[in-house]
């Protein structure tokens, strides 16, 4: 678990860098460099020390330095810290000028954390090697151990990629990418369950990933190929293959990874099936067997969706103003979620998949019996219970620790074997694990059931912010046709539903679209024109009439402005200022006309009506290729 959460420790201290340090300073690379290597050389000396002693004291173990070992992790997180907070390395990415670089800013700022990751785990393998903890060269051990690092990391640079190609498809103004990101970023729920859409997607790809990076191979033909097959036929069974995980003889593991039968895979390492029996292997296969058949990866997906949706939740329902009493809320806000997420994962997810390794262990012996008739046999000479002894064997004093996920192997057998023999030990876990099912499941109902029911308010609330939002991005390209029409649908929408007085809603609209704020048209009459205009645009057909009257009347008015401006006191940028606004005000009242006439099924009007709005821009006016768009497609209609 430690690669995933450093992982993100490491991205939270360097997302959380703006705002900690709100005045761009330039990075220290050298200082950055120089505490780099002071890690690197730090591991590498007190590691290989700690070896040496071992070697020249018989009696002496590797659990020193594989302790050391563990303390240099967290070690790196500190380290990090002090190169983005006080050496400012993740400005580097605006000195470089690849803030819009797909996946490669992010690589960069992390890669003070990666390299120190690469000399620590190098300097352990060294260790080791010098221990014969292991067999593998620097080269071998140092890929081995960053490939297994992909199965948590995975879904974070999966939601980096994602969050990356929209943030790069927003910046080069690709129209859809763009209206997919401001509906995610002003509806909260959308978020969620574009979160919940990746992370199924994920589920599904993940097994293929894993395949690869461990270069795992089918397990080849032969008795224990044709054994592990019937078993798998004779208990419904469906997984796409099994695989041999090449560890080179170090590792003694086993794993199912996979929702569905053809997206499943079954994964044993080499040691495995080299230092076990046939028989004990096949227990081993029926352990991840019971994974699948509990559907725990299935499970295991909505654990992860049931904390999403209370962080959620805790964040929609906090109190206006708790963040703000804070000196600095955004870091506080990282801070609570950092909290939530080892509470959640390392105590309650540790929790529930003990849990589950015990039901998997359950179903593996009961499976194990039906298979092969042993439950005639003493519990103790059970073919499950001799599995586990070999493990507990081959692994030493694993046997007596308590992981995380996992009971120790003491305890496992000796569950295994009173489950076999008595009756009330049987009743007890069948009840436990009952009452487990549904709590979990009344959780993630109630969870989904609240967060559902704030969508209607969010939608209602939303509403205004989104047109906003859209309408911004559409300015901010120069398109402020599509920004207007946008507005107008908006307005249309509001009163529709509340017929309040139409200036009201006139000077809303005049609010969000901004047309005559700041510019040399402010009089009260350009206001009153606009707002009419809008008006008589959003009412039934015989407003075209009134429509068409004031794009006349802005005519009108356009040229007296010509007029007055050849021989009027003001200054040239005033004078330039009234003949462009006035000029695109004409537009604008076109092109609403020529909506109005779409709208109402007139397309040889309002084409004309949109070819004239075309005509009177420049040539090199952003709006001028969304007004050849909609021509384009009423010519293809007539």
């Amino acid at each position: 678990m430690f690669p995933l959460f450093s992982i993100i420790l490491a991205l939270s201290i360097a997302l959380s860098y703006p705002a900690v340090v709100k005045e761009p300073v330039p990075p220290d690379i050298l200082g950055t460099a120089a505490v780099v290597l002071l890690v690197g050389v730090l591991s590498r000396v007190l590691l290989s020390r700690a070896a040496r002693r071992v070697l020249l004291s018989p009696e002496s173990d590797a659990e020193p330095l594989l302790r050391l070992a563990s303390l240099f992790r967290p070690g790196i997180v500190i380290a990090y810290g002090g190169i983005v907070y006080q050496l400012h390395w993740p400005a580097i990415v605006d000195t470089l000028g690849i803030e819009h670089w797909v996946l490669v800013d992010e690589f960069i700022v992390l890669l003070p954390f990666v390299l120190m990751l690469m000399l620590v785990i190098d300097a352990t393998g060294r260790a080791e090697q010098r221990l014969e903890l292991h067999d593998f060269t620097p080269g071998a051990y140092l890929s081995f151990q960053l490939r297994q690092f992909l199965l948590p990391i995975a879904p974070v640079l999966f939601f980096l990629l994602t969050i990356d190609l929209l943030a790069y498809g927003t910046y080069r103004g690709v129209i859809w990418v763009s209206e997919l990101t401001i509906l995610v970023s002003v509806y909260p729920f959308l978020r969620w369950i574009s979160v919940a859409v990746m992370l199924l997607f994920l589920y599904f790809l993940m097994p293929f990933l894993l395949k690869w990076s461990f270069k795992a191979k089918s397990l080849p033909a032969g008795p224990l190929r044709d054994r592990l097959d019937a078993f798998s036929r004779r208990e419904k069974f469906r997984a796409r293959d099994i695989l041999l995980w090449p560890t080179g003889g170090n590792v003694l593991n086993a794993a199912v990874i996979g929702i569905a039968g053809r997206f499943r895979y079954v994964l044993m390492t080499d040691a495995l099936v080299d230092e076990l029996s046939e028989e004990e292997v096949e227990a081993v296969f029926a352990h991840e067997v019971g994974h699948a058949r509990n559907h725990h990866m299935l499970l295991f997906f909505f654990f992860t969706l049931a904390y999403g949706l209370l962080t959620y939740l805790i964040l929609e329902n906090l109190p206006p103003g708790v963040m703000a009493t804070f000196s600095n809320p955004e870091v506080a806000q990282l801070i609570f979620g950092l909290v939530g997420f080892v509470l959640w994962f390392f105590i309650v997810f540790g929790f529930v998949s003990r849990r589950f390794e015990q039901q998997a262990d359950v179903y593996g012996a009961l499976a194990i019996g039906r298979v092969h008739g042993e439950t005639d046999r003493p519990a103790e000479a059970h073919p499950f219970v001799r599995a586990l002894t070999g493990l507990a064997q081959q692994m030493g004093e694993v046997r007596e620790s308590k992981g995380w996920r996992h009971f120790p192997i003491r305890e496992r057998v000796s569950f295994i074997i009173d489950f076999l023999k008595d009756d009330r030990v049987r009743q007890s876990y069948r009840r436990r694990m009952r009452i487990l099912l549904i709590f979990f499941v009344g959780t993630l109902v109630a969870l989904w059931a609240a967060a559902a029911a704030t969508v209607p308010a969010q939608l209602r609330e939303g509403k205004l912010t989104h047109v906003r939002a859209r309408s911004s991005w559409y300015e901010s390209r120069g398109e402020r046709l599509r920004a207007l029409l946008i507005q107008r649908e908006y307005l249309e929408q509001m009163i529709s539903e509340d017929p309040d007085p139409h200036r009201k809603k006139a000077y809303q609209l005049q609010d969000l679209l901004g047309v005559g704020a700041a510019t040399p048209l402010q009089a009260s009459d350009f206001l009153t024109e606009l707002s009419t205009t809008y008006m008589a645009v959003l009412g039934p057909a015989a407003s075209r009439k009134a429509l068409s009257e004031a794009l006349r009347v802005n005519q009108e008015f356009r040229s007296m402005v010509m007029c007055l401006a050849a021989g009027d006191p003001v200054t040239g940028w005033m004078r330039q200022g009234l003949v462009r606004e006035t000029a695109m005000k004409t537009v604008i009242l076109l092109t609403l006309l020529g909506d109005a006439l779409e709208r109402e099924g007139r397309p040889i009007g309002a084409r004309l009506a949109f070819l004239d709005a075309w005509s009177a821009l420049p040539a090199d006016h952003p709006d001028r290729k969304f007004l050849r768009e909609r021509i384009e497609r009423l010519e293809a209609g007539l």
